[in-house]
């Protein structure tokens, strides 16, 4: 039961699809006399660490520690939960009146919905859902925090509106990811269905309960997926019957872990990374990864990313949309060099594994405390592990990881000023009276 909790958490998900998927595909071409054996085999380490590394946090994620409650004296949870749920509403339903642009989950282009409206509208498909994504980490530490089944209902609801307004494929998986990530974190033991007693074998009640809720959750996560697939795509993937469901789901998302190797190795989008690397010019790696800061600010910038860039040099299509390249493969593009870009995603990763250990330390240590930093402690975990498959975008959304600072900042400078006040005035009244 616990390894399939694991699996279905964010760093499951980050496991399965960017690492052991992708490295069935190197260790196949590698033994099928490959012409670029050389750089898959790099990869193939590459992968391996990678797996290693989300096998420990996995690990982590599961050992016992001691919880500490409400160690901020002045956190007042239900306040703050309130709160945080008026504003999330207010937001969406305002942004539903106001209507800057057409929904993408209402969209015919499925996942490519929100790719098509930024090319019209982009800095506000940028600021609104990032804000939502926001809101969707606040709700989700709220469902946990609170013991009250309605405020449960409340920031579900967020959740799920949040999560499937922008029409991406994994909307709903995402929801299932930051779930059962959480449900470890505040349950604080195994998860088990069945314990052993003097007697026999027992089902745990609670553990079924969520066992079937969870099987029911990610069928309907599994029928979206496959829905906007056939929308982007047209590919007809939807079925009735449960088995060729989940078959043509794993075949699906085999195809989508893989495509960028398909790209890269398949359809040999290798051979143009010295023509990308001297595109960027000098300074490469900075002007690439500020790009997302140039391209906001002055709109300026470099021409296309590497997806866009190989989607046009092998299909001669100039929709800016493409594979998620990976730190492999983009540093060898940004570099020029394939042992340097090698050794530069090796360092990364190996950074973003002794982060990404101290982020699940702090949630777990604090579960119970401030529900905006958990949420920024939370997001840069996140962060880190979209940083490895898709950094443009994960680099873009870094001023709304730090509005959830500014957010706690706002309301905790306002509780302490309040409570300044309060004693200043309970001193003038003592002084009064005493006189």
């Amino acid at each position: 039961m616990i390894y399939l909790f694991l699996l279905l958490t964010l760093i499951g998900n980050h496991l399965i699809f960017r690492g052991i998927l992708p490295l069935i595909w190197t260790l196949n071409a590698i033994v099928s006399d490959n012409k670029y054996t050389y750089v898959l085999l790099l990869h193939f380490i590459y992968l391996f660490i990678l797996i290693i590394f989300d096998i420990i946090l996995l690990k982590n994620l599961i050992k016992q520690t001691h919880f500490a409650k409400y160690k901020n004296n002045i956190f007042d949870q239900k306040r703050v939960h309130a709160i945080i749920l008026f504003f999330g509403w207010a937001f969406l339903i305002l942004f539903l009146i106001l209507k800057p642009f057409q929904l993408p989950i209402f969209y015919e282009r499925g996942s490519d919905a929100i790719v098509e409206i930024s090319l019209q509208y982009d800095k506000y498909v940028w600021f609104y859902f990032g804000i939502m994504f926001a809101i969707n980490l606040l709700a989700s530490f709220i469902f946990f925090q609170s013991k009250k089944y309605s405020i449960k209902v409340i920031s579900f609801m967020l959740i799920l509106l949040t999560s499937i307004m922008p029409g991406k494929k994994s909307g709903l998986l995402q929801v299932i990811g930051n779930f059962t990530f959480l449900y470890l974190i505040f349950e604080g033991r195994e998860p088990r269905l069945f314990r052993m007693r003097k007697n026999g074998f027992f089902i745990h009640k609670k553990m079924a309960v969520i066992s079937l809720l969870i099987s029911a959750f990610l069928i309907i996560a599994i029928y979206f997926v496959l829905i906007q697939f056939k929308r982007t795509v047209g590919d007809n993937y939807i079925t009735t019957n449960i088995f060729n469901l989940m078959l043509n789901f794993a075949i699906l998302v085999f195809s989508s872990s893989t495509a960028y190797l398909v790209q890269f190795i398949t359809l040999e989008g290798i051979e143009y990374y010295k023509d990308y690397s001297e595109s960027l010019g000098t300074l490469g790696i900075v002007k690439y990864f500020l790009n997302p800061v140039f391209k906001f600010l002055f709109n300026i910038g470099i021409d296309k990313a590497i997806g866009p860039y190989l989607n046009y040099k092998l299909f001669g299509s100039d929709f800016p949309n493409g594979v998620n390249p990976t730190l492999f493969f983009e540093f060898i593009f940004i570099t020029g060099n394939i042992e340097v870009g090698f050794i530069l995603s090796i360092i990364s990763i190996v950074f973003i594994f002794k982060i990404s250990q101290l982020c699940i330390k702090y949630i777990k240590d604090n579960k119970y405390n401030n529900p905006f930093i958990l949420s920024f402690v939370y997001w840069v975990l996140v962060f880190l592990l979209s940083f490895t498959a898709d950094t443009l975008n994960t680099i873009r959304n870094i001023p709304f990881l730090l509005m959830v600072l500014i957010f706690e900042k706002i309301y905790f400078w306002k509780i302490h000023l309040r409570k300044i006040l309060r004693n200043n005035n309970f001193k003038k009244q003592v002084i009064t009276q005493n006189i």
